[in-house]
């Protein structure tokens, strides 16, 4: 198992790395990414899951939830603790959900997808910004486009866009598919 996909350890991780995370985020995530990212936000009401200190979604008219409850204290907006695995929302509440820096926390991307397919509303989309290196892989998932096409393909989404972000992420959009 990845050491930080174990939700316990990822809290305390978070809860740790809280300290700092606003000064040290830009660096991994800048202004850019964040940018190419909300630019496929689709209307509505978005999800915005592990959002942190609410960089990626603030201003924007969102909900975001994380395991951390320190990471929250330095958030703005609507901001919630809970587990991506366990959301507190009604099916079919969300045009967008989010997972900025995040999805590849969650041990079960296939359960995380259905999950977040409940969630959203008739072809609404997932967006993701994740790790691109492979020297993570001890510590997080690192997927590739294809592990991100099967995900898709098994639980009714589809590819829309892959991006490569400065070599050291990658980029998705997915579109629910409405039967």
């Amino acid at each position: 198992m990845h050491m930080l996909s174990n939700p316990s350890k990822a809290k305390k991780f978070f809860d740790f790395v809280s300290l700092f995370y606003d000064v040290l985020n830009p660096f991994l995530y800048n202004e850019d990414m964040r940018k190419t990212l909300l630019q496929e936000v689709e209307g509505g009401l978005i999800l915005d899951v592990g959002c942190g200190t609410g960089y990626t979604s603030s201003g924007l008219r969102s909900v975001g939830i994380d395991i951390s409850e320190k990471m929250l204290q330095r958030a703005s907006g609507v901001r919630i603790v809970a587990d991506a695995t366990h959301p507190p929302f009604r099916n079919e509440t969300f045009s967008t959900i989010i997972c900025a820096g995040s999805f590849y926390y969650l041990p079960d991307p296939i359960l995380a997808l259905h999950l977040f397919s409940n969630l959203l509303k008739p072809e609404g989309v997932f967006l993701s910004i994740s790790p691109a290196l492979g020297i993570l892989s001890p510590l997080i998932f690192v997927y590739t486009q294809n592990e991100y096409e099967e995900f898709f393909r098994q639980t009714g989404f589809v590819l829309e866009k892959v991006e490569s972000m400065r070599r050291i992420a990658l980029f998705v959009k997915a579109r629910k598919i409405t039967h």
